[in-house]
C-alpha cells in the first residue's frame, strides 16, 4: 500500500532516492511510534512524499493504514545514502516491497529525461503482489533504455494466470541481463535474507562489493562468464528427509543441495525433534554453501515451531507436520496464520488429512496442534496443493497398508517426478 504525504508550502528537498522517518503520535507500539521507510516518490514530485510498505498487524502499520485525508504526521529526514547515479548504467534487483526505491529511481530518471541504460530484475511471490507493475512496465515502453524483468516465485498461490518467468533470482540470470551493459551499477533491496542471498551472486559474477557494519556497497563492475552446476532445492529435499527419519531402518544421503541457512529451518526443527541428520559442507556456488545432508531413521520427540523461525519453514510445514504425526508427543505450529493463504488453505487442509490417519489434530487460526502415534492406512486428498500430496505420500510410505492420494496432479506444478524418484528411493533392489 502506498501512502503519499503533501508538502505543500514547505520546503523538503531529497535525493533520488532518500528515506525519512515516519511517526505516528499517540500510536502505543512496542517498538515505537516511528519507522523508517525508503521514499518511493521521485524528488521531480515537488507536491509530495511517498512511501509503499506491507500493511501488517502492528500497532504501527494498523495506525498508518487508518489515517485520514488531512490528518497530520510528522517526517524526519531526509536520510540514508542509497542514491542513484544516472551517469552510467544501473541494474536494480528487487525483492517484494524493495521495489520501492526502485520506483522513486526510474521515475526520476523518467521526469529528468536520463538516458542511461537501466535494468530491473523484479522478484515477488505472486503477480498481485508486483507492485506498480503498470507504471514500470510504462517506463519501459517510453524508452528504449529501460528494460523490466519479473520473476515469480510461487505462481500456483496465484488466482492470476502468469505465463512469465517462474523461479527465485540466480546468479545467471543476473549474467545475463547486465551482461549487455558497460560497468554497471548495481542496487539491491528486499527482505535480508533476499539480499543475503543475492550479494553472494553478486560477489561471484566478479562485482566489487564492500560491506561495513551497516552498508553493503556494490561498486561499478562487469559480470564475469561462467559456469554453475545448480544445486538442489531444499524445500523438495525436506520431503525425502522426512521419509527417513520416520521409515525404519532409513539411511539416506541428498548431495549437492543447497545449504543456504535461511533454507535450513526445517533441518533445525527436526534436530530439535532428536532427528538424527548431519550437514555436511563441501562446495561454494555463486557465493552459496553447496553440500549434503546424510539421514538416518529414528525416534522423533515434540516440538513447538513459532515465532522467527516460521518465515524459513513456511513450504516445509506440512512435511514438518507429517514429522510430528509419528514424533512422541505434541507438537504446536503457532504464527503461521499465512498457511490459510497458500495453493490450499494448508491449516484446514492439514487438519482434516491427519485426522483421516487416525490422529488428534487441534486447528487453531494460526496452526495447529498435532498429537502423534500411530498413523493409519488412509484415503487422503491433496486439496489441489503440491506439498500436501508430496507430504502424505510420505506419511503413506511410513504406514502399513494400503493409502491414496487423490489429487496427484498437482504435484506437477513444482516436482512432477517426485513419484517416479520417490519409488526408486524406495524400492529395496
Amino acid at each position: 500500500m502506498t501512502f503519499s504525504f503533501s508538502t505543500e508550502g514547505v520546503e523538503f528537498p531529497y535525493l533520488s532516492n532518500q528515506a525519512i522517518r515516519l511517526a505516528l503520535p499517540g500510536v502505543n507500539d512496542p517498538w515505537g511510534a516511528a519507522r523508517t521507510f525508503s521514499l518511493s516518490s521521485s524528488p521531480s514530485e515537488r507536491d509530495r512524499l511517498s512511501v509503499t510498505c506491507k500493511i501488517t498487524d502492528t500497532p504501527f502499520k494498523q495506525a498508518l493504514a487508518r489515517l485520514q485525508p488531512g490528518e497530520p504526521a510528522e517526517v524526519f529526514g531526509p536520510l540514508g545514502a542509497f542514491l542513484f547515479d544516472g551517469t552510467r548504467p544501473s541494474v536494480f534487483i528487487a525483492g517484494g516491497i524493495g521495489i520501492s526505491p526502485f520506483r522513486g529511481m526510474l521515475r526520476y530518471a523518467s521526469d529528468t529525461g536520463n538516458t542511461a541504460p537501466k535494468r530491473l530484475i523484479y522478484s515477488a511471490r505472486v503477480p498481485e503482489e508486483l507492485v506498480f507493475r503498470t507504471e514500470l512496465d510504462g517506463f519501459a515502453r517510453a524508452s528504449p533504455q529501460v528494460r523490466i524483468h519479473y520473476t515469480i516465485t510461487r505462481p500456483t498461490e496465484s488466482f492470476t494466470a502468469w505465463a512469465g518467468r517462474v523461479g527465485r533470482i540466480t546468479a545467471d540470470w543476473i549474467r545475463e541481463v547486465a551482461e549487455p551493459l558497460d560497468r554497471p551499477m548495481y542496487y539491491v533491496a528486499g527482505l535480508p535474507e533476499m539480499v543475503a542471498e543475492v550479494l553472494p551472486m553478486l560477489g561471484a559474477l566478479g562485482v566489487p562489493i564492500e560491506v561495513d557494519d551497516a552498508t553493503v556497497r556494490v561498486q561499478v563492475g562487469a559480470p564475469e562468464p561462467f559456469h554453475l552446476d545448480v544445486p538442489g532445492d531444499p524445500s523438495s529435499a525436506a520431503f525425502f528427509v522426512v521419509a527417513a527419519l520416520i521409515t525404519p531402518g532409513s539411511d539416506l544421503r541428498i548431495e549437492s543441495l543447497s545449504l543456504n541457512p535461511t533454507r535450513l529451518g526445517f533441518v533445525d526443527v527436526l534436530r530439535r525433534m532428536g532427528a538424527d541428520i548431519d550437514v555436511e559442507l563441501d562446495d561454494e556456488r555463486c557465493g552459496e554453501p553447496v553440500g549434503n545432508l546424510h539421514v538416518r531413521s529414528g525416534p522423533l520427540t515434540a516440538t513447538t515451531i513459532e515465532g522467527d523461525e516460521i518465515p524459513n519453514v513456511q513450504d516445509e510445514i506440512p512435511a514438518l507436520a507429517v514429522a510430528a504425526a509419528f514424533a512422541d508427543g505434541v507438537t504446536e505450529v503457532r504464527d503461521a496464520a499465512e498457511l490459510a493463504l497458500k495453493e490450499t488453505n494448508r491449516i484446514g487442509a492439514l487438519h482434516q488429512e491427519l485426522s483421516e490417519l487416525g490422529l488428534a489434530v487441534e486447528k487453531r487460526a494460526d496452526g495447529l496442534v498435532i498429537r502423534g502415534g500411530s498413523p493409519r492406512a488412509a484415503l487422503v486428498k491433496s486439496h489441489g496443493d503440491h506439498r500436501m500430496a508430496m507430504a502424505l505420500a510420505v506419511a503413506a510410505n511410513a504406514i502399513d497398508g494400503e493409502s491414496t492420494v487423490r489429487g496427484w496432479q498437482a504435484v506437477a506444478s513444482s516436482y512432477p517426478t517426485f513419484a517416479d524418484d520417490f519409488v526408486r528411493l524406495t524400492t529395496t533392489s
